[in-house]
């Protein structure tokens, strides 16, 4: 009861703000994420061999380092090489969508492709321009073959999400930090693990409600 009371007590003077500034930046990132991969995947898929290329450079440098790497230098080398300047929460976002953008594009990829030929051939008899036939036929497919990586990716942002504190954010992980600063008390650690858990297994749960609502609607 001792331990429950002072995390009730560590939950609402500290962590709750700090749960606050997290979901904001997951829910921004997933947004961007979601459309800046499909923006990736349409490139890579490309016929124009630069754009392409492009897109198969960015996707090999940001699945091929770390995560953390990419933070801080989007942090510290950017503003030096660019002198563009960045907020702490602009960094974020910018971080978490570069970096789960590179295995969006990838999944999205694999989902379009996945889509038979003849499905756009159907729609293209039909009278439909790509644009079209892309937006009522290929991608509705796809997104039902991509809806478990698109759950595995928000996973996957929820846990990089403890790394922003990096920037200056006063996310959870920041006020754990100082919390365990201020008390030694490692417990709070464990408190911040399970709020990690409980959220991902909201995620979970909502992206099996989706896949079974799309199996519905294709009965």
């Amino acid at each position: 009861m001792e331990l429950l009371s002072r995390w009730a007590f560590y939950f609402t003077d500290s962590i709750s703000a700090g749960l606050i500034i997290t979901l904001k930046v997951l829910a921004v990132s997933l947004i961007t994420t979601l459309l800046f991969g499909l923006v990736v995947a349409i490139m890579r898929m490309s016929p124009i061999k630069p754009v392409k290329w492009l897109a198969q450079a960015y996707i090999e440098i940001f699945r091929g380092t770390p995560l953390l790497v990419q933070i801080l230098l989007l942090f510290a080398a950017l503003p030096i090489l660019t002198g563009w300047f960045l907020t702490s929460f602009q960094t974020a976002i910018l971080a978490m969508t570069l970096n789960a953008g590179s295995y969006m594009a990838e999944s999205y990829r694999s989902g379009l492709e996945s889509v038979p030929v003849g499905q756009r051939e159907a729609a293209a008899s039909l009278g439909m321009g790509s644009l079209l036939a892309f937006r009522r036929v290929v991608f509705p497919q796809a997104i039902k073959i991509v809806l478990p990586a698109i759950g595995n990716t928000m996973t996957g942002m929820l846990l990089a999400t403890s790394f922003i504190f990096l920037v200056g954010l006063q996310d959870m992980m920041a006020r754990a930090n100082l919390i365990l600063w201020k008390t030694g008390d490692f417990s709070i650690y464990l408190l911040v693990t399970l709020i990690y858990v409980a959220i991902g297994l909201v995620f979970v749960w909502g992206t099996k409600y989706m896949e079974a609502q799309f199996k519905q609607d294709s009965v």
